[in-house]
């Protein structure tokens, strides 16, 4: 374990074998992999709010969290998704670190996942204490973003509420809620909505619901939807909350029986 931006992180990885069967095991939990079959490492610090559909897990080192009714197509590397994201395919982010002011920039020293380090130390039966190093800049995405394909998204980048990316878009700076950034650089065109209904969107936080609770309200006229989602809340409209499931919960839960 160790601090990140004042969150504990744990570093800790095991080996996710997947195959049709296992991704069976897992959807029956709403968790769908969009991921090819064979050995993965994954972080066990990740978490999922399901339903979820993910098309990677934290490439080993970097625990993600994923908000429910969201998706994601690409191999990316954010930190945490909010609920009702859509990501479409092909949408990169900056890769891994390295430290400059160590003895070395090699991930020997911090990562214990490549094989070209823990099969050595098998193999030669030694040991070594890896030092707690962060290697990727956050990249924390909120609640009902819609994030386009091929876009690029720079290390330690925040996404607001509502925010949209289009396709190809290189994103360098954080992105306000309900703004519409395309571009390369991205720059911000326009805005969903007025700032008022931004304001009131962001109160009301739609997002704390399923979506069949809000079969009724008028989707088409966000105004109109706010004050209808308000007297449901008064008629008792309770948020969801199924909990969360971490990879090592899902390990287990989804492991072959003896």
């Amino acid at each position: 374990m160790f601090d990140h931006d004042g969150e504990q992180v744990s570093h800790a990885t095991a080996l996710l074998e997947l195959d049709d069967e296992r991704k069976i095991r897992f959807r029956s939990l709403g968790i769908i992999l969009d991921m090819p079959n064979g050995s993965h490492q994954v972080p066990l610090a990740a978490s999922f709010e399901p339903p979820v559909l993910v098309s990677t897990i934290g490439r080993g080192w970097l625990p993600t969290k994923y908000g429910a009714f969201s998706y994601n197509h690409s191999d990316c590397l954010f930190s945490s998704v909010g609920r009702y994201c859509s990501i479409a395919g092909n949408v990169m982010s900056m890769m891994p670190e390295h430290p400059t002011n160590w003895l070395s920039t090699s991930a020997f020293q911090y990562y214990h996942g490549f094989p070209i380090f823990s099969e050595y130390m098998e193999r030669v039966g030694k040991k070594f204490d890896f030092r707690p190093f962060y290697a990727v800049n956050r990249i924390d995405i909120g609640h009902d973003v819609w994030i386009g394909s091929n876009a690029f998204i720079r290390g330690g980048i925040k996404i607001g509420n509502g925010a949209i990316i289009g396709s190809a878009t290189v994103v360098t700076k954080d992105v306000p809620a309900y703004a519409v950034v395309v571009g390369n650089p991205g720059r911000i065109v326009r805005y969903r909505f007025k700032e008022d209904v931004i304001d009131q969107l962001q109160k009301i936080e739609w997002w704390r619901f399923d979506f069949p609770s809000l079969n009724k309200i008028n989707l088409f006229d966000p105004i109109k939807a706010i004050e209808q989602i308000k007297i449901l809340e008064e008629h008792g409209l309770q948020p969801y909350k199924p909990g969360w499931l971490t990879m090592a919960d899902l390990l287990k839960m989804t492991s072959v029986s003896p």
